[in-house]
């Protein structure tokens, strides 16, 4: 995600991005009428997520980067497959419901170099200066998505 926006006098850039590794159990539900397959899959996702947040300025870019925690979400859909029993094209459109709750950041300041970790909590915590805590915040992965692809089997 890319942006930019102007503060008392001073344009910033904004980036925003995120990856993960995930891994996805589903079900598959498939019936075949003449060459054609539609079929319908649910499931769910567990991932292992981590995002970085870059906003430039004219002193330099200061980042953002979180990590630490497991996301967990569903995922679905639903698509078409048709051709022979060895060579096969499909089409789907799937979704996937995903948000992550990071554990930790690390906030590096462009101008000076100089970093400082969070923990992060899902309450806020008392204000003080030694405070190492800040509050939590949702990151969403979700995304719809149309797939095309050939199956080969052997």
């Amino acid at each position: 995600m890319d942006g930019n926006y102007k503060s008392s006098g001073q344009t910033y850039d904004q980036k925003t991005y995120g990856h993960y590794f995930g891994l996805t159990p589903s079900f598959l539900v498939e019936t075949k009428y003449n060459n054609l397959r539609p079929y319908a899959k649910f499931g769910f996702i567990v991932a292992l997520p981590g995002a970085t947040g870059e906003q430039s300025t004219s002193a330099g870019t200061n980042k953002a980067e979180y990590s630490g925690g497991i996301a967990l979400g569903y995922v679905g859909a639903a698509g078409l497959k048709f051709g022979t029993d060895k060579l096969q094209f499909f089409a789907e459109l799937g979704l996937t419901s995903l948000s992550w709750a990071p554990s930790k950041v690390k906030y590096t300041d462009g101008s000076s170099g100089q970093s400082k970790e969070y923990d992060l909590k899902d309450e806020t915590p008392p204000s003080s200066s030694t405070n190492s805590a800040r509050l939590q915040q949702m990151v969403p992965f979700s995304n719809i998505a149309l797939n095309v692809g050939v199956k080969l089997e052997f």
